[in-house]
């Protein structure tokens, strides 16, 4: 009989020696059947949340590229009406900041200042030529990356769950990896355990 002393982080070597011995050993130990589903159904189990694990990553990553796609637009809409409005406006700073404030710091930023620029050119009087245009763009852009933010969100949290669910299986697995080896152990009157390899 080959006795298994385990670390207390078990690899995914570890838990395949187990279940190989288990395969070899089930009908000689007393609840080695029962055992060997266990570790079965606890590799099925793993196998089916890195496959979701890998998934959500997957989507996570799609979205956050869509949404740097939706930031990049935007944030050229909006350079481009303060271009726009600097040469309808002229020497007018105050009223400048006013319709087109201050650059954002990051994409919900980005989206409070296309929002805010589209209520001011709403708001505009005399309205100059290019407005109608530019608040049909700015309908468009701030719906986009309002839904690439919601979708990033989403996303996120997808992937953070599937890895919290990953995590609590893996330490489900490493105590069911543990009680085997005990129950190997025990079976065989270990009282020194060697290191199966």
């Amino acid at each position: 009989m080959t006795y298994i002393e385990t670390e207390p982080d078990y690899t995914t070597t570890t838990a395949s020696t187990l279940l190989a011995l288990l395969e070899q050993q089930h009908t000689t130990l007393p609840t080695g059947h029962e055992e060997l589903l266990k570790h079965r159904e606890h590799r099925r189990q793993l196998e089916q949340q890195q496959r979701l694990c890998d998934r959500t990553l997957e989507e996570w990553r799609v979205a956050l590229a869509h949404r740097w796609e939706c930031e990049v637009l935007g944030q050229r809409l909006y350079l481009h009406i303060q271009t726009e409005l600097r040469d309808y406006l002229g020497e007018n700073a105050a009223y400048l900041q006013l319709v087109a404030p201050t650059p954002h710091s990051d994409a919900v930023g980005l989206l409070a200042d296309l929002r805010r620029t589209e209520a001011s050119l709403l708001l505009m009087q005399p309205r100059p030529a290019f407005v109608a245009e530019r608040l049909a763009q700015l309908a468009a852009a701030c719906h986009d990356l309002d839904e690439a933010l919601s979708w990033t969100s989403r996303a996120e949290a997808d992937r953070r769950a599937a890895l919290h669910a990953m995590r609590l299986l893996e330490q489900a697995h490493q105590r069911l990896c543990e009680q085997t080896r005990r129950l190997l152990n025990e079976y065989a009157g270990a009282r020194s355990p060697l290191v199966f390899s």
